[in-house]
This record gives C-alpha cells, sequence and structure tokens, in this order.
C-alpha cells in the first residue's frame, strides 16, 4: 500500500472512495495513519480512526491517535471519553492516563488532570516508565496553575533538567 511506502497522498487518494467498513483490522489502522499523516482528511481520519477502535478497542495506539486527532480538531470532550474509555479497559496503562491528565488540562479540568497524574506517580510502575519526567513537570504545571508553587516546584525537579523544566522552573 502506498501509505506504507511513505507515499500518504497517494494512500489516501486511493482509499478515500472506499467504504471504512470494507478495511479489515490491520488495513484500517494503515489508512487512518495515511489520513493522519496527510492532514488533508480530518473528519475522514476520525472516522477511520474510530471505525479501527470499534474493531480492536483494545489497541492502545490507535486509541492515543484518535484523541491526539480529537484534541487537534478541537473536539476535547470526545478526546477526553476516548481516553476515558481505554482508562476503563486499561486501568495500568501509564500513557493512557498521562494522555487523559494532558486532554483534560488542556480542556481546562486541572483538579481531573492532576488526580490522574497523582494516581500515576503512587503507581508501581512509574519508576520504569521512559517519560516519567513529562509525568512530573505534567503535575507540576498543574500544581502552577493551582498556585501551589512549592509543591510545583518540587515536581519540577523530579521532572530532571532538561530545557522545557528549566524553563517552567524560571517562570515560577
Amino acid at each position: 500500500m502506498a501509505c506504507e511506502a511513505g507515499d500518504w497522498k497517494a494512500g489516501c487518494s486511493y482509499g478515500v472512495p472506499i467504504s471504512v467498513d470494507d478495511y479489515d483490522g490491520q488495513s484500517i489502522v494503515a489508512y487512518a495513519t495515511c489520513l493522519e499523516k496527510n492532514a488533508d482528511f480530518p473528519d475522514r481520519s476520525v472516522q477511520v480512526y474510530q471505525r479501527a477502535l470499534q474493531s480492536a478497542p483494545d489497541l492502545e495506539d490507535v486509541r492515543i491517535r484518535l484523541a491526539q486527532l480529537l484534541m487537534r480538531t478541537k473536539d476535547a470532550a470526545a478526546a477526553i471519553e476516548t481516553l476515558r474509555e481505554g482508562v476503563a479497559r486499561d486501568n495500568r496503562s501509564i500513557r493512557l492516563r498521562y494522555m487523559l491528565a494532558m486532554a483534560e488540562l488542556a480542556a481546562g479540568d486541572t483538579e481531573e488532570a492532576l488526580s490522574h497524574l497523582q494516581t500515576l506517580v503512587a503507581s508501581d510502575q512509574i519508576g520504569t516508565y521512559r517519560s516519567k519526567g513529562d509525568v512530573y513537570r505534567l503535575m507540576g504545571k498543574c500544581l502552577i496553575k493551582k498556585n501551589l508553587l512549592n509543591a510545583a516546584m518540587n515536581q519540577l525537579h523530579l521532572a530532571g533538567t532538561d530545557k522545557e523544566t528549566l524553563d517552567e522552573m524560571y517562570n515560577l
């Protein structure tokens, strides 16, 4: 398929006349990815990712991509619902819970975001999570929004010393 070869426009052109129901599980994910990469078909991308998720609801990557696409198309409520369903299916997934916290914070629900981040930090998996600095940094941002600056500084210290974290600390 053209999408797999990196020719996103050709792959999307080929797939547009085909009904979403005519794809199998693997091909619909490839087509959804193709649409997302092309960015010319955001509504179709959402539709195809939703169909992919119906056929394989446990595919974490598909759920996250759909939520990210929904956020980019300004449908935060649908993105949050998509991620909440994922967390309900797999409440131990750090990626799903982290993405849910990000979506909730972007939508203005600092309390919910903070609650999910606190659950992550308290989990036994946080020590092995490759992006744990991101979790602490996002928690710091939530605490800044709540004007809990000392607690925010503590979280930012845990996040590490990369440029983004240092910028957040400097702004305190």
